[in-house]
């Protein structure tokens, strides 16, 4: 449906054009057409309009806070549309404001072309009561949606048997997204009927202490063809960890863990390619005992898994052994990581063909960790925050590509920089760095310099003026 013969008059016309000269099209006549409705804060309601070659409008973020329902259903006309993002925002329930249209409306599962759709219910507050509310319901019938749809995002939703029955028979679905959704007692067992669907995201409110989000027991086997599975800011027990594992077809995997959790098992994932595994545990809020808590983890994982990142954890021996023995991981992360007494990471240097390694408050004795010699296919390295106080002048990683050595304590760039030539990111702000080697200028493919926040106070070599490809210094 074309918009334009809803306006009127020319004279409006030439006034609009000048002040939404950013929108063209089918965009274009959104918004003069909200604006001859007397919603003169546009904005408030359109995020953001993108058009086609063509002039049409193919993706939309649009937010109802008090529009009419004919209002939406004009703006929801448009057939070309293939993203769209729809948020409901009621605000203060008794603010003595009646909201028009406060739900999601059906005319959403007559867009024929629509790919991509996001459903959020933003909080809303009763200001006698001082109550927040998060999840409101999704009236039967919105989630008959056409078989184009391939992702389907829904945050802040109270979720109905209804709405299950109703997203199973979206038969070319492939990316399931529920955000701080209510999920408890529900049966997605219809669900398994999505023979396309690879992707599941059960995410929940990062303020977990707050109103903690759990996995009902048996949910997970609903998603037997799933190849990636998000379950960060949910908080999980053995039963969901032994669900997991179950998942034979598995690749990419995040969750939520500690030292109540047995993750040996997930040694059964043999798909599996990329693990992220954050600490969390519901004691982190507890004054007395936030500072006695056990971040000791178990976990095995398939030989053959590429990128692994540990975050907050602390690592044994055991654990830094079993890594070690992911002889084809490409990128291991480690991030607020600490380590038990006596640990060495010697064994890692088998990480032959390692291309990444980042390292985030995550110090090791105030060292270089000697490991990093070996691996000599490494393009990426990070040590952030690590109290490193010296880089080796043995350093010779001739594949180096980026080298981030930020906050940390060192006073030198040794003179054998000029190792690392294919050296193209070069980043060691605040340290306490006094002068910079001539040597620097040797490492001709460097674009990136950033040496701020240092304590330099010699003249700059003037080697630097050989790095021709270099775009950024500070």
């Amino acid at each position: 449906m074309n918009l334009k013969f809803l306006l009127k008059g020319i004279s409006f016309l030439i006034f609009i054009s000048n002040v939404f000269a950013d929108y063209t099209g089918d965009c274009k006549d959104m918004i003069q057409y909200l604006n001859e409705e007397d919603q003169s804060y546009y904005r408030s309601f359109i995020y953001n309009c993108e058009v086609n070659s063509e002039g049409k409008v193919v993706e939309l973020v649009l937010k109802n806070n008090n529009l009419s329902e004919e209002t939406i259903k004009n703006i929801l006309s448009y057939d070309t549309i293939t993203s769209l993002i729809y948020i409901v925002d009621i605000g203060h329930v008794d603010s003595g404001l009646t909201q028009q249209y406060p739900v999601f409306p059906d005319i959403i599962t007559k867009l024929p072309n629509l790919e991509e759709l996001e459903l959020t219910n933003n909080e809303y507050f009763e200001s006698h009561t001082y109550a927040r509310y998060y999840q409101r319901p999704i009236d039967e019938n919105v989630l008959k949606l056409p078989n184009s749809l391939k992702k389907l995002t829904l945050k802040f939703i109270e979720l109905s048997q209804t709405n299950i029955d109703e997203i199973s028979t979206i038969t070319n679905l492939k990316e399931l997204n529920l955000s701080n959704c209510k999920t408890e007692g529900l049966n997605f067992e219809p669900i398994n009927s999505l023979k396309q669907l690879n992707t599941l995201s059960l995410t929940g409110y990062s303020d977990l202490h707050e109103d903690p989000h759990y996995v009902d027991k048996g949910l997970l086997k609903s998603f037997k063809s799933i190849k990636e599975l998000d379950l960060t800011g949910m908080t999980l027990n053995q039963d969901n960890i032994n669900e997991i594992a179950g998942l034979k077809n598995l690749e990419n995997l995040k969750l939520l863990a500690n030292s109540s959790l047995d993750l040996t098992n997930l040694k059964k994932l043999k798909k599996i390619s990329s693990v992220f595994i954050k600490y969390f545990d519901r004691a982190m809020f507890d004054i007395d005992e936030r500072f006695n808590i056990d971040r000791t983890i178990n976990f095995k994982f398939n030989k053959n898994i590429k990128q692994l990142t540990i975050d907050d954890f602390e690592l044994g021996q055991k654990n830094i052994d079993e890594i070690a023995s992911y002889t084809n991981l490409n990128l291991l992360n480690f991030k607020s990581v600490k380590y038990s007494k006596d640990v060495k990471l010697d064994k890692l240097k088998n990480l032959k063909n390692l291309l990444a390694l980042y390292m985030e408050d995550s110090s090791y004795n105030s060292e270089f960790p000697s490991f990093i010699k070996s691996l000599s296919k490494l393009k990426e390295l990070k040590l952030v925050l690590q109290d490193i106080e010296t880089i080796p002048d043995d350093l010779n990683l001739k594949n180096l590509e980026l080298l981030e050595l930020n906050f940390n304590e060192i006073k030198a760039i040794p003179e054998t920089i000029n190792n690392l030539v294919n050296l193209k990111t070069i980043n060691l702000n605040d340290n306490k760095i006094v002068n910079i080697p001539e040597s620097l200028g040797d490492l001709k493919n460097l674009e990136s310099l950033d040496l701020s926040y240092n304590k330099i106070d010699d003249t700059i070599p003037k080697s630097l003026n050989n790095l021709t490809k270099l775009e950024y210094i500070q």
